[in-house]
């Protein structure tokens, strides 16, 4: 028996023939007649339950996966539904690719392999989504302390009084001293 995958990560032991397309490895065994076939296989990890389909399913099926014994709740020709032990839910088996081996009353059996968890390197990062809508204003917050005022002071004493003559050119010749243009006093009238 050879494994094979297709593209979504499925992988199933196969027999009789392969076929290789662009996308990735399709597998697909032409099943024995009478012999049973495992189609598919789906965990529900709320109810803790695995779903088989497949085709010539026999009577008295007892499942195993990997180590673990799983126990039939239903089973037709097409369809089985098993539970994991309390023991051992799905969701506390490491992630992982396992055997499951159907064997039935007549002696005869079936394998697939189920992967269980997130398994494979992980995909790139995706692109951001847009923006959410602006939520509801929240209440309005509670009123801070009152500032303390200080006491105010008293007043301060008058200034002198100036002479009463004030030229603007008195302030001219100061600023062209500082300049360096200017060398000593002048009187303007």
């Amino acid at each position: 028996m050879t494994t094979a995958c297709n593209a979504l990560g499925h992988t199933r032991k196969i027999g009789l023939r392969l076929a290789v397309l662009g996308l990735g490895c399709y597998a697909f065994a032409l099943p024995q007649p009478g012999q049973p076939n495992i189609e598919t296989t789906t965990v529900n990890y709320t109810t803790a339950q695995m779903i088989i389909d497949g085709t010539t399913f026999g009577n008295g099926p007892t499942l195993t996966l990997g180590d673990i014994n799983l126990s039939v709740v239903n089973s037709s020709a097409t369809e089985i539904v098993a539970s994991f032990p309390a023991a051992n839910p799905p969701s506390g088996i490491l992630p992982g690719t396992y055997l499951l081996t159907v064997t039935f009353s007549n002696n005869k059996s079936a394998t697939f392999d189920v992967t269980l968890g997130a398994v494979g390197p992980q995909g790139p990062q995706g692109i951001q989504g847009i923006q959410g809508i602006q939520g509801v204003q929240g209440p309005q917050g509670v009123q801070g302390p009152s500032r303390r005022r200080r006491p105010t002071g008293t007043g301060g004493t008058t200034g002198a009084r100036g002479s009463g003559r004030t030229h603007w050119l008195d302030f001219v010749p100061a600023t062209l001293r500082r300049c360096g243009l200017h060398s000593g006093p002048r009187h303007y009238t």
